[in-house]
């Protein structure tokens, strides 16, 4: 029965609040969220918690002892973070 209700359910028909999230993920994976995840309070990190490791993988892989401030360039960061990513490489 409940699945029935939920082809009635339309991003119009969303309070404004949750009709951005669905407009952007779509309605079958919000609703989807909204049973796994509804009444409860969810944190989401931001985007770079996910990024950074994969990030960092990536310069570990390109640093060659030499190219720092390439690596900084590439990567829109400092040289000495680029320094403290690649301090374990050797």
């Amino acid at each position: 029965m409940e699945d029935q209700w939920m082809q009635w359910i339309t991003l119009d028909s969303l309070p404004d609040q949750y009709r951005e999230i669905a407009e952007e993920i779509g309605i079958e994976n919000f609703l989807k969220l909204v049973k796994l995840y509804g009444g409860d309070e969810l944190y989401l990190p931001n985007y770079d918690f996910f990024i950074r490791p994969v990030r960092n993988q990536m310069i570990r892989e390109e640093y060659n002892g030499f190219n720092r401030h390439e690596l900084a360039r590439k990567y829109k960061l400092n040289e000495r973070t680029i320094r403290q990513i690649v301090k374990d490489v050797g």
